[in-house]
C-alpha cells in the first residue's frame, strides 16, 4: 500500500519541479526578450537621425497629452509601454497606424510580444478619440 502512495507523492513532486523548471524559463525569455527589445531599438537609428527624432518625439507628446492605450482591448500595461516607447501616446496616432505597423513593432519587441493580435486596434482607437 505504501509503495503506491510514494510512487504518487514522487511523480507529484516531479511534475511541480518541471512546472517550476518551465515558469522560470518562461520569466527569463520575457526578460531576455524586453532587455533585447530596448537594445535593439537604440541600434537601429544613427545618431543624427536619434538627434532629429528625439526633439519630433518631444513636440508631439506637448501638443496631446498621452492617453491610456490599455482601454483598447488587447492592450495591456506591457504592450502600452511598448508603443509609448515607439511614439504612440494617443488614441489618434494609434488609430493612424496600419495594423501591419503595430504588428511589426510586436515582432520586434520578442516573442513574448509577437503573439498578440493588433488588427482591431486601430478600429478601437479611433472610436475613442471620436468619442472624446
Amino acid at each position: 500500500m505504501a509503495f503506491p502512495l510514494l510512487k504518487i507523492a514522487a511523480l507529484g513532486l516531479l511534475g511541480w519541479a518541471c512546472y517550476r523548471s518551465y515558469e522560470a524559463a518562461q520569466r527569463q525569455a520575457a526578460q531576455d526578450s524586453e532587455s533585447e527589445g530596448a537594445d535593439g531599438q537604440e541600434g537601429h537609428e544613427s545618431a543624427p537621425a536619434q538627434a532629429e527624432s528625439a526633439p519630433a518625439k518631444k513636440a508631439s507628446a506637448a501638443e496631446s497629452p498621452a492617453q491610456d492605450l490599455g482601454k483598447i482591448r488587447g492592450i495591456g500595461p506591457a504592450i502600452a509601454a511598448l508603443l509609448n516607447a515607439r511614439g504612440i501616446t494617443t488614441w489618434a496616432q494609434l488609430a493612424a497606424k496600419e495594423a501591419s505597423e503595430l504588428q511589426a513593432i510586436l515582432d520586434d519587441a520578442g516573442p513574448r510580444f509577437r503573439v498578440h493580435d493588433p488588427s482591431t486596434w486601430p478600429a478601437q482607437a479611433a472610436e475613442l478619440a471620436e468619442a472624446n
